[in-house]
């Protein structure tokens, strides 16, 4: 049998936050089981205090940890993933506290990336109202980052047409399965054996662009994909357009990933 780990990090989160998400997880796992995959949530908790309590999260397939502080986003993945020893044909799920989805269509997904030569896939995201998050990008440059940032550049027909590009605008996210080498990090599917390969997320970024490094990374040993056969429901918060502590971490993640894979302006 092989496992099925969702990884779930949380940062002031309560239970009822999570709770949507704990119960679709939960249904999958019953699902899966008839395919002989064991499926196992894996929380890492970096509240500055602990907002759960362990009789609203006591099930056999939950494993929770509190660090009693902030490790980073993808410090604190890696924690779930690489520190455990799982089998290389296990398959990790990188999960949101903000998403929910519907079992049975997830179960499709991973049957079928199960088999394929994908290393890594994500599902069509959609928020609360059902309109698509674009979230299947070209490689992040200063001129996508500063457009997403502000989104009034956009008026300019040059910058709105590169900008079209670099979200694959002109694909049918709704239909195509889409090759890339930037997903979102929201919800993305991976198989174990090559995330313990590249050693999981880099621990240099500690919020921002670390999705955009890993999928990068990963795409130089094989294919990623977004795959439109499953849909989940991602409640999107751009909180690096509302904080200027976000705001920093976004542009310290910005000079660390051009610093790694070179400075590109468009």
């Amino acid at each position: 049998m092989i496992n099925l780990i969702f990884s779930l990090v949380l940062y002031k989160n309560k239970f009822n936050e999570i709770k949507t998400l704990i119960g679709n997880i939960e249904e999958l796992r019953k699902k899966l089981l008839n395919y002989k995959i064991d499926t196992y949530l894996y929380i890492n908790d970096n509240s500055p205090k602990k907002l759960i309590s362990y009789n609203e999260i006591n099930k056999r397939f939950i494993v929770y940890e509190f660090n009693n502080k902030n490790l980073g986003f993808g410090r604190a993945h890696n924690k779930n993933l690489l520190i455990k020893k799982f089998q290389n044909k296990d398959i990790f799920i990188v999960v949101n506290p903000d998403i929910n989805f519907d079992p049975l269509s997830l179960l499709s997904l991973i049957i079928e990336f199960r088999k394929s030569g994908d290393l890594c896939t994500t599902p069509l995201i959609i928020n609360e109202v059902g309109k698509i998050q674009l979230s299947v990008k070209t490689n992040p440059t200063l001129l996508s980052l500063l457009i997403g940032r502000f989104q009034f550049l956009r008026s300019i027909k040059f910058l709105d047409k590169y900008y079209i590009n670099h979200i694959n605008l002109k694909k049918n996210y709704l239909t195509q399965k889409i090759e890339s080498t930037y997903l979102s990090g929201c919800f993305l599917i991976v198989k174990a054996k090559i995330f313990k390969m590249i050693n999981g997320f880099d621990p240099q970024y500690f919020l921002h662009l670390e999705d955009a490094d890993l999928t990068r990374s990963i795409s130089l040993y094989g294919k990623v994909t977004h795959n439109p056969i499953s849909t989940v429901i991602h409640k999107w918060a751009r909180g690096s357009h509302k904080s200027p502590k976000q705001m920093f971490y976004l542009v310290s993640s910005m000079m660390k990933y051009f610093k790694k894979w070179g400075f590109s302006i468009f």
